[in-house]
């Protein structure tokens, strides 16, 4: 029996073929809606009226994306909706599977291919154009490292007159751990590659004569320390990176 973790449970869910690899999942499980360049197998299943994107890669990747895709929704930046993941898949002979990350779908939401596909304005273009800016500047605001930051990795959706883009592929992103104030690093109670859990103490941060601890955010892992003990450091300045 496949082992599931979603933020939003969904029963239905669990009658699906888990033990048949993604790529082979039976036409009537799927829906045909356009999508973009992966490196994962990724299909769109219908349960009842939810649409759902299953994509199928290796674990670690799965609970990074998942927590990172989580991050971006708490501080309300434009992304596709975790729904959660499934691990402990073995086929038919009990070899094993890879998990795959489920997402939601969103709906009335297009690939740029498809879009350009159908042929578009130079207005149109300018259009999308300003909402890819908005969405890499508001991941920029809270501190998101985008390392797959690509078109094929953006969905966007009508928004009036404009577009609004939404970011689909976090597999590669980073969230920076920035100095809230001006000051001077203390300690630092973590190194690279380190496990951590949420509200853990991370670095001591000396400012205006006080010691501030600096906490994660969420479990992860820390990725790049970029500052070290008895360096002054400007507010907003990347002190860490959480994966």
């Amino acid at each position: 029996m496949p082992r599931f973790l979603a933020a939003q449970p969904d029963s239905r869910l669990i009658t699906l073929p888990w033990a048949t690899p993604l790529a082979e999942w039976p036409e009537e499980k799927l829906v045909a809606l356009p999508r973009g360049i992966s490196r994962h197998v990724v299909r769109f299943v219908r349960v009842d009226s939810e649409v759902y994107a299953f994509k199928e890669l290796v674990e670690h990747l799965a609970w990074h994306e998942y927590r990172l895709l989580r991050d971006l929704t708490r501080l309300d930046t434009p992304s596709v909706d975790a729904v959660g993941v499934v691990t402990e898949r073995v086929d038919a002979h009990g070899d094993p599977l890879d998990p795959i990350l489920i997402t939601r779908h969103l709906q009335f939401s297009l690939p740029y291919r498809s879009l350009f596909n159908r042929g578009v304005r130079q207005d149109t273009v300018n259009r999308l154009v300003d909402a890819m800016v908005v969405l890499l500047a508001r991941l920029h605001l809270i501190g998101f490292m985008w390392g797959d930051v690509s078109l094929s990795n953006t969905l966007f959706r009508r928004d009036a007159g404009a577009f609004a883009a939404y970011l689909v592929d976090a597999e590669t992103g980073e969230l920076h751990l920035r100095a809230p104030m001006p000051g001077l690093v203390v300690t630092i109670l973590v190194e690279e590659g380190q496990s951590i859990k949420k509200g853990q103490v991370l670095l001591i941060l000396e400012s205006m004569k006080m010691q501030n601890e600096l906490k994660s955010p969420r479990d992860g892992v820390i990725g790049r320390v970029r500052v070290k003990a008895g360096e002054t450091v400007e507010q907003k300045q990347t002190l860490l990176s959480v994966m």
